[in-house]
């Protein structure tokens, strides 16, 4: 923990300092959702207005597809094939989901994330299996994902309100899987005719 921190780091003159010299910077949770944006940028300025973008599970569309919408899901975490949990209609906005299903090790029967805790320098350890988020940018999409997923369910909840942003949650309690979606997040699909 002597290493992290945003206080570690200096800009100046545009030029970024790290100011101790164990300080190594990952982007790698914004990483597939800024490449996403910087293609669907690229389409956009070659005037392509019909497209889905997608690396990694990271999307962000634009137009229809064959007169339709495009119909994105959320995979259903720890299904053997790529099942989703929940299919819905996304035009011209950007989704990206972070979580523990994937990328994960057991030691001694416990589970821990790749996803660190920044306050104690620790694997997470709440009960989000996914978080998906819905914005305009991918980039936007991808940190907020990794960021709301940090906080917990009731936190990242109250959060989306609070910022009209469309989130759905996957969840274990009980040792029971479940979902809940932010208030936003409900003109985005209905399942049986009831809002999510």
């Amino acid at each position: 923990m002597q290493s992290v921190g945003i206080q570690r780091l200096i800009v100046k003159n545009n030029i970024l300092i790290k100011n101790t010299d164990n300080v190594r910077i990952n982007l790698s949770s914004l990483a597939k959702g800024y490449a996403v944006d910087l293609i669907s940028n690229y389409l956009n300025q070659n005037n392509i207005t019909n497209y889905l973008v997608e690396i990694g599970g990271e999307i962000r569309t634009l137009g229809k597809k064959n007169n339709g919408s495009w119909i994105v899901g959320v995979v259903k975490p720890y299904s053997s094939k790529y099942q989703s949990q929940i299919n819905f209609k996304l035009n011209d906005l950007a989704i990206a989901t972070s979580g523990t299903y994937h990328n994960y090790i057991i030691y001694e029967g416990e589970h821990y994330s790749h996803l660190i805790d920044p306050i104690s320098g620790k694997p997470i350890n709440n009960n989000i299996i996914s978080m998906t988020v819905i914005t305009q940018s991918c980039l936007d999409a991808d940190g907020l994902a990794t960021a709301l997923e940090l906080t917990g369910v009731e936190k990242a909840l109250k959060i989306a309100d609070r910022k009209n942003l469309p989130v759905y949650i996957i969840y274990k309690r009980n040792n029971k899987i479940n979902t809940i979606a932010s208030k936003s997040f409900e003109k985005f699909v209905k399942i049986n005719g009831v809002k999510v």
